[in-house]
């Protein structure tokens, strides 16, 4: 998407000011003898889209939002944007002093403001007709926070997809249902959760079968029980000549171990 600064240089410079200047300050005039108050209404007006500058009990709400609003992330879409906010509407964003409005809003934002918020439908003033699809494809991919920062990964790693009474992990859990050959666009642990809600009893109770069987311990064959037993004869023998009392009786207790194992494997043959 292409896009261009909204504010001049002069104009960010005059933002600057009044960002760094005290509230006393402002309620008098720049170094070029213009009062503050006009460039507070002129650029109020330029980034918010509203200003009346008739209306004194709203000149502090004005100043405080300049002072809160970060011109390096205000941008302009010049490809017209699928979501409009109503005139006047900012929407804070969330652990930051920056705020969103009708002028630096993207797409992007514009979705997943809606996708943790659905309430704030109310603000917006147009939204594409096929806003339920794109809010449902972004819930599927999420694993960014209200501000969009990406999550912790360590975080989301330790969430689990829930299939019956088992916990998998994400790429568990994918590759699960592909054995149903369903396929899912979704990489996180909501979007695969909703996903597994989304199966039909029989699906569910298959998926848990595999599970469940997956889980079984695996049967040794005699040539594996074999070279279990040679293996920890073979480490036991090495200790015998110089390793201590631990070591010698935890080397042989894995050495009976094995020779159990493999004696009754023998037998039930």
């Amino acid at each position: 998407m292409l896009r261009q600064s909204l504010l001049s240089e002069e104009q960010k410079e005059t933002l600057k000011e009044i960002r760094d200047a005290n509230y006393q300050t402002l309620s008098g005039n720049d170094k070029n003898g213009i009062p503050f108050l006009k460039h507070v209404f002129e650029l109020h007006f330029k980034i918010f889209g509203e200003t009346c500058s008739s209306c004194p009990s709203k000149i502090g709400g004005y100043i405080s939002k300049l002072k809160n609003f970060n011109p390096d992330k205000m941008e302009l879409v010049k490809e017209k944007s699928k979501f409009e906010l109503n005139d006047g509407v900012i929407i804070p964003v969330p652990g930051t002093s920056d705020v969103y409005s009708k002028h630096n809003l993207t797409d992007d934002d514009a979705i997943r403001i809606l996708a943790k918020n659905p309430n704030r439908r109310s603000l917006f003033r147009v939204v594409p007709e096929n806003l339920e699809q794109l809010l449902e494809e972004y819930v599927e991919n999420d694993n960014t926070d209200e501000a969009g920062n990406s999550k912790n990964k360590s975080d989301q790693d330790s969430e689990s997809v829930v299939i019956g009474e088992h916990k998998v992990t994400v790429e568990e859990a994918i590759s699960l249902l592909g054995k149903l050959n369903i396929q899912s666009k979704a990489t996180t642990v909501t979007g695969v959760s909703k996903k597994v809600k989304e199966l039909t009893p029989e699906q569910l109770n298959e998926l848990v079968v595999i599970i469940e069987l997956s889980l079984k311990p695996k049967v040794k064959t005699i040539d594996e029980l074999k070279e279990d037993f040679d293996t920890a004869s073979l480490k036991f023998k090495e200790l015998e000549a110089s390793g201590t009392d631990e070591e010698k009786e935890a080397a042989f207790e894995v050495m009976e171990a094995a020779q159990i194992a493999l004696e009754e494997a023998e037998q039930g043959q």
